[in-house]
């Protein structure tokens, strides 16, 4: 498994390095640290521990870790304190597992057995490093209410998810170079993009509505089951669709005329799975949330309508409707500013 580090960029061994820059300390700073990944990471063995060519460290030395993890996560962040936050094995998880309607939630995760010693880290970092143990949601809600209510606060974590949550967020660098402090701004709707090896970034609401669309394998979340050709179409129709409808009008025999048209017909009601460059094209034109969650609500409609597609429930088998499929996934997806289960709902509300 790779460390914490990795996931940070940063080498293992490397970091009793001297040349590590960590930033000013700014008062009142507090460093909300994703202690869920924190106690996997450090709970977890290593690569080299797992093929024998190093010890299996004890509980002790996983706890030294942490310790040492939490102090350079607070230095790197500028912070004067930390506080960690934990989803305990109680959690209802913010009933997350009752809402969900396409696939179980976190069902991917039932079969894969848990290291040794995670409960007991857990419980270490709640009793030692500051932890908050949060059973009636999860920890990057904990996360995410610091980010929207604390102008003091910085969001520590690897969680993509949480690019959705404005305020403060730590992304590290080498460790030679000074960390990576940035701000996801409160301005609506934020923003979404395509790296050039063309995976889908983004911040803010846009983030949001994209997981929308992509779904999230890591908590088994479906998210669009597909996006019907006659929406890609109308966005960046393809040559042979230009093709096929200047036959439909021009075409020289009344049969080639009404083959084009029953092939665009055709295409039309097909329908393609939602990676990132479909995701991008689908939204990167919104300037509003309203905006934004109309042509989300317009695929899944569309699946049902133009492709017949019959959304259902995955633990009753029950046919439901694009609009509860859709609800629920924006209620597992989004980061809640409180304790609410439908915090999403009244967030909508506010913004429509």
């Amino acid at each position: 498994m790779n460390s914490l580090l990795d996931k940070f960029g940063i080498v293992e061994s490397e970091l009793q390095s001297s040349g590590f820059l960590y930033p000013p300390v700014v008062p009142n700073r507090i460093a909300h640290i994703d202690a869920d990944f924190l106690a996997y990471q450090c709970a977890c063995p290593t690569k080299d521990e797992l093929a024998g060519l190093r010890p299996m460290r004890t509980f002790e030395q996983m706890k030294e870790k942490a310790d040492a993890w939490v102090l350079h996560l607070q230095r790197a962040s500028g912070a004067v304190g930390f506080v960690c936050h934990v989803t305990p094995n109680a959690s209802n998880k913010g009933t997350r597992r009752d809402q969900a309607v396409q696939k179980e939630y976190q069902g991917n995760r039932k079969d894969r057995e848990a290291p040794d010693y995670l409960e007991p880290m857990r419980a270490y970092i709640v009793s030692n490093l500051n932890g908050i143990p949060h059973l009636d949601q999860e920890a990057d809600d904990g996360l995410a209410q610091a980010g929207y209510h604390d102008p003091n606060a910085i969001i520590c974590s690897a969680d993509k998810d949480l690019m959705m949550v404005p305020g403060l967020h730590l992304h590290m660098g080498s460790v030679d170079k000074e960390s990576v402090i940035f701000e996801v701004s409160r301005d609506m709707p934020g923003f979404i993009y395509l790296t050039e090896k063309g995976e889908l970034k983004g911040q803010g609401p846009m983030w949001f509505f994209a997981q929308c669309l992509k779904g999230d394998p890591a908590d088994s979340i479906q998210g669009a089951p597909g996006v019907p050709n006659i929406i890609m179409d109308q966005l960046d129709p393809p040559a042979l669709l230009d093709k096929l409808k200047d036959t439909m009008l021009n075409g020289k025999t009344e049969l080639s005329r009404r083959s084009a048209a029953n092939k665009i017909a055709e295409r039309h009601h097909q329908f393609q799975l939602c990676g990132d460059a479909k995701a991008y094209k689908i939204l990167r034109s919104s300037t509003s949330i309203r905006q934004a969650f109309e042509r989300v609500k317009y695929v899944f409609t569309s699946l049902e309508a133009n492709c017949g597609y019959q959304f259902r429930h995955w633990k009753t088998g029950e046919n439901v409707t694009p609009q509860v499929a859709l609800l629920g996934d924006m209620r597992l997806l989004w980061m809640r500013r409180n304790n609410n289960p439908d915090d999403v709902l009244d967030w909508l509300r506010e913004n429509m």
